[in-house]
């Protein structure tokens, strides 16, 4: 019964986050809503783990208070979010398989950084502003990210990509901040 609720559930997000690629390529404007950070950053690793049968999976957050809400389509951040720690959670080091996200306040936006905890080499910052030509990860992946970043984009956010003081491949997310008295 369980895994037949999952299942269900599943599909529905699937046939959003189709409805809402198609919003996005017609040149619709996204549905914007205040969200928790938590929650949304809670079933965007979810997904992600579940998407590569990661049941060990160790989610290191830390979280701003001056970062818990934001304005974004849920469909789209969540997709998106849960596609970027996919990709991260591709690069770890089996030994120590897991996600550091980094939430934060800077300016009008909230921005979230998505590593993880134990990359299988270092590899230097190709630069910035993101560009998917230039992400370190497999050719089939570039177009999950050009999608990731125009989802980012229609929610007047964005994407870049750069390593932490480790070396350790980092997505950082900006999606504009909400007032957390309008959740």
């Amino acid at each position: 019964d369980t895994d037949l609720l999952w299942c269900a559930e599943e599909v529905l997000r699937a046939g959003a986050v189709v409805k809402q690629i198609r919003m996005m390529i017609a040149a619709r404007s996204p549905r914007k809503e205040t969200l928790a950070i938590g929650p949304v950053i809670e079933e965007a690793t979810r997904l992600a783990c579940a998407m590569d049968a990661a049941e060990n999976c160790r989610i290191e957050l830390s979280l701003d208070p001056d970062a818990m809400s934001i304005a974004a389509d849920p469909v789209q951040i969540i997709q998106t979010l849960a596609t970027l720690c996919r990709h991260a959670l591709e690069t770890c080091d089996p030994a120590s398989f897991g996600l550091h996200i980094h939430v934060r306040r800077i300016g009008e936006h909230v921005a979230i950084d998505i590593a993880d905890t134990g990359h299988a080499g270092a590899i230097e910052a190709l630069g910035l502003p993101f560009n998917a030509a230039d992400a370190p990860v497999a050719q089939d992946s570039r177009l999950d990210l050009a999608v990731a970043k125009a989802m980012l984009e229609t929610n007047d956010g964005g994407l870049e990509w750069t390593c932490n003081s480790d070396g350790t491949p980092c997505f950082r997310v900006f999606v504009p901040a909400a007032e957390p008295s309008l959740l």
